[in-house]
């Protein structure tokens, strides 16, 4: 039994192929286009398909239309637009799916080659979930795959696995990352500590191999600081890391911190999240132990990127799914497989393995309200289902096909989340209000304007007068307490009557405007909401 288990490269293909499929399973979460970013890249996309231009500035917005902005993945929007235009909603998931599942497989490649089989296996199962939690059609998916495979060139180059040649590939694919999305920083990081790796290993540990692959990888990386130029924003594209938190007025879950939200909500991917960070911790004790003891030599390249990804991770939950993508390599390479008749992984294949499915099983129990999530939005590929199991129903286009529909004329006001599905559905017919970019309104919009006119009557009635609202666009899961406030009150308003509702989205229209003839066919009577605040 423990020879099958730790067999031949069939076996391990089966195993490394459970894995992956586990993997796509726990991505194919159903696309919540109400509420996602993803309407607006899909717009972005379609806009340079039909102008050869890349939207500059605030360009969907009438409140802040000259704000600047520097539309960072202008490239994805287009990538996601044809595949949009070429095999639909089904077809875009389906593909952000696969690049998820591409990405684990570099990771576990990296791991495979620096730690072993058996260690990577049991840290794959372990980090999918929290890989995961970044599940949504997202820019970012690019940089994930990215990032591993620049951790993938750099790390067998350094350890003499690889070539040369496949430095030459990262400039270019340096030019294609700063388009996509802004984490292509990340290559450079990953680039320097491969640099600084091979100035230690040349300086200080004396390997004479160090020198020729310290002069590549500076000339890689020199070539990858000048290929970052080709963006259209130049300089700005450049350095927009750097500024990007300078107006952002919009507090965000996903950039909180993992200690700020156990403390105000509870987020259920931090349970795994703890668990992994324990493992890495674990295993680079173990590292630093075997090096004590003379058994290996010491490589600062892990030791830097495990404690670097770590305080990314803990201090803003938008990183985990990285985080748990690089803890794979990491924890394996810590671990690795260096004495195969001592080694307690090799002595104990069966019981690893094992130990692995049982893992697998005790992720659904340890932490059942990350997997509530799954239940509400169900298992599936393409756009959520409603109710009554229509493939396009809530939160796709319904309530868009109202507003055309009927002509519902605006100016609208609407709320954050719901910000990118009527820039994809209405624009140009309609700009919106606000959408779900903080650094793309001053963050006295947010502060002054935004938030106050839904916790106050008085400052809603200002602004309403202000850009003559005519109706109002509102995403009604949103839970912050100003939209509650807000949605209560617009309810129990009759001056303000709603015409349209669904699971996901209210409409309300003012009462003596542009839109009376919707109110006389369609008005919705205040008996038939059943709101509590609080």
């Amino acid at each position: 039994m423990m020879r099958y288990l730790s067999g031949g490269p069939g076996v391990r293909i089966l195993l490394c192929g459970c894995v992956l499929a586990f993997y796509a399973l726990t991505l194919a979460q159903p696309i919540t286009l109400v509420s996602a970013d993803l309407g607006r890249h899909l717009k972005n996309g379609e806009i340079f398909v039909r102008t050869f231009s890349v939207p500059q500035g605030n360009y969907y917005s009438y409140t802040n239309p000259d704000f600047p902005f520097v539309n960072h993945h202008w490239g994805t929007g287009v990538v996601f637009y044809l595949i949009e235009r070429l095999a639909g909603f089904d077809g875009l998931h389906v593909f952000s799916i696969a690049i998820g599942v591409a990405t684990l497989a570099i990771f576990f490649a990296v791991a495979v080659a620096g730690g072993g089989f058996t260690a990577t296996l049991l840290v794959s199962v372990l980090a999918a979930p929290l890989a995961a939690s970044r599940a949504e059609v997202r820019p970012e998916a690019f940089s994930y795959f990215f990032a591993g495979f620049f951790f993938w060139v750099v790390w067998n180059y350094l350890e003499g696995r690889m070539t040369r040649r496949w430095l030459w590939a990262l400039p270019p694919l340096m030019a294609l990352w700063i388009n996509l999305h802004v984490y292509f920083f990340f290559g450079f990081a990953l680039m320097g500590l491969g640099i600084a790796e091979a100035a230690y290993r040349l300086l200080i540990q004396k390997r004479r191999d160090a020198g020729p692959r310290l002069r590549s990888l500076v000339v890689a990386g020199a070539v990858s600081c000048v290929a970052v130029f080709v963006n259209p924003a130049g300089l700005r594209g450049v350095l927009y890391p750097l500024t990007i938190f300078n107006n952002y007025g919009y507090r965000l879950l996903e950039n909180q911190s993992v200690w700020f939200l156990d403390r105000v909500v509870g987020y259920p991917p931090s349970l795994y999240f703890k668990i992994l960070f324990a493992a890495l911790v674990a295993a680079c004790g173990l590292y630093v132990a075997r090096v004590a003891r003379g058994r290996e030599k010491l490589s600062l390249l892990p030791l830097v990127l495990a404690a670097g990804m770590s305080v990314i991770a803990w201090t803003a939950v938008r990183n985990f799914a990285l985080f748990a993508y690089f803890a794979i390599p990491l924890i394996a390479i810590f671990c690795r497989e260096d004495d195969t008749r001592n080694d307690l992984f090799s002595r104990r294949r069966a019981a690893v393995l094992s130990a692995a499915g049982i893992l697998f099983v005790a992720l659904f129990i340890v932490n059942p309200s990350f997997w509530d999530r799954y239940k509400a939005g169900g298992w599936g590929i393409g756009l959520r289902a409603d109710a009554t199991g229509v493939r396009n129903g809530a939160g796709a286009a319904e309530a868009a096909d109202f507003v055309r529909r009927e002509g519902i004329r605006g100016p609208v006001f609407n709320n954050y989340d719901i910000g990118g599905y009527l820039i994809y559905y209405l624009f140009p017919r309609e700009r919106i209000f606000v959408d779900n970019r903080p650094e793309a309104y001053p963050a006295s919009f947010f502060a002054d304007v935004y938030i106050p006119m839904q916790e106050r009557e008085d400052i809603w009635r200002e602004q309403a007068a202000r850009f003559n609202f005519e109706a109002v666009i509102f995403y009604w899961h949103d839970l912050t307490p100003w939209a509650q406030e807000f949605l209560g009150r617009r309810v129990s308003d009759p001056s303000w009557p709603a015409v349209y509702a669904d699971g996901d989205i209210v409409i309300f229209a003012r009462r003596g405007g542009v839109n009376q003839s919707v109110i006389d066919k369609y008005e919705i009577p205040r008996s038939a909401f059943q709101f509590t605040s609080g």
